[in-house]
């Protein structure tokens, strides 16, 4: 077999895979064919969808129930975007400019909060920031730490 060739399953599959990155651009971006008048009718009822169920879930003494609705109305529109960034992203001839324009950061804004939420806890954050002031206060010289706790404390009687 020689060196230069292709193997045997790859001769179509760039080709397949141009058409498949055709078609999404032409769904996802030029909004021109049905199918892509759906999608954007799809994704704006999304939009409607969470921004209500986000602001349902500020009311206060709901039940666990309607909670745990919430909630999967919010998994479930998150994936969506995230899909749709996703393959926002595939699609793109140039995809570092896409995820620097207008569009690319706000659909990127749209899902970092949920993301964000669940790999920092805030706790822990809050956690961290005290253990790093302990640790600044712990590695300040002497002196500094005795002037600053000065100009901290109130004035004697």
């Amino acid at each position: 077999m020689n060196a230069d060739a292709e193997p045997a399953g790859n001769i179509h599959t760039e080709p397949r895979r141009q058409r498949i990155r055709g078609t999404l651009r032409e769904t996802l971006d030029h909004h021109r064919t049905r199918p892509a008048k759906i999608f954007d009718f799809v994704i704006q009822m999304l939009i409607i969808c969470s921004v209500v169920s986000f602001s349902i879930e500020t009311l206060p003494g709901l039940s666990d129930d309607t909670l745990a609705v919430l909630s999967a109305i919010e998994l479930v529109t998150v994936a969506i975007f995230t899909a749709e960034y996703l393959l926002r992203l595939w699609i793109a001839d140039y995809r570092l400019r896409f995820v620097f324009s207008f569009y690319g950061l706000m659909d990127l804004l749209a899902v970092a909060p949920y993301y964000l939420a669940v790999v920092l806890d805030l706790r822990s954050l809050r956690a961290f920031r005290l253990l790093m002031s302990h640790f600044r206060e712990m590695t300040e010289p002497p002196p500094r730490r005795a002037l600053a706790e000065l100009q901290t404390s109130p004035p004697a009687p």
